[in-house]
């Protein structure tokens, strides 16, 4: 991407500016099932990152369900782009790619814990 400057005063803005690539592996009960831990593990390793922390380049952590169950494991990229079917060995490559473009989709990660998981362990008490 392009690095943008308001343009208002000469050398305003800085131009080393970098945007961070957003990771998120799923935790849903289906992608834990699916190996979202492993796929956790695998990305923290090759960023050097622990869920939750960021870098000048990465900003890596774990969000709920992202309603792909039957795509488990699937990782979003930058609330935008999605991996299904992640798997250990190619899933730093996907992330590479960039994942495939969520279509006519943009997710609310922030609410989707609250909109879409299903805590099943509540409707078996009744």
């Amino acid at each position: 991407m392009k690095d943008t400057c308001c343009g208002k005063q000469e050398n305003c803005c800085q131009n080393d500016t970098k945007i961070k690539t957003e990771i998120r592996v799923c935790v849903s009960r289906s992608c834990t099932s699916f190996g979202a831990d492993s796929i956790m593990q695998k990305i923290s390793e090759a960023l050097q990152l622990e869920p939750g922390q960021t870098n000048e380049q990465f900003d890596l952590d774990y969000c709920g369900c992202l309603g792909y169950c039957s795509n488990s494991p699937n990782v979003l990229i930058n609330q935008d782009h999605i991996i299904h079917d992640a798997a250990v060995d190619t899933v730093m490559s996907e992330i590479k790619k960039g994942g495939k473009e969520l279509e006519n989709r943009i997710l609310d990660v922030e609410n989707v814990d609250e909109k879409v998981n299903v805590h099943f362990d509540d409707y078996l008490e009744k």
